[in-house]
């Protein structure tokens, strides 16, 4: 993979976090927010690849915008 994908997806994974650790929320209450397993959401977090389904439905979860997600 480019190294500019993996740094798009390092940059969704660093904000995922701190927006979910804003809320107070664990990883599995988020998942459930998001209505995706819980292993994916941990894949999210770990900054393995995603998709656009997937990163809105994250952001829908965390109360923000996915270019809130994306940004640097």
């Amino acid at each position: 993979r480019p190294a500019k994908y993996d740094q798009v997806l390092r940059t969704i994974a660093r904000n995922v976090r701190a927006a979910r650790a804003r809320l107070g929320l664990s990883q599995e209450e988020a998942a459930d927010r998001a209505d995706i397993a819980s292993r994916q959401w941990q894949r999210v977090e770990a900054g393995d690849a995603i998709t656009l389904r997937t990163l809105a439905a994250v952001a829908a979860a965390l109360e923000v915008d996915v270019a809130d997600l994306l940004a640097r």
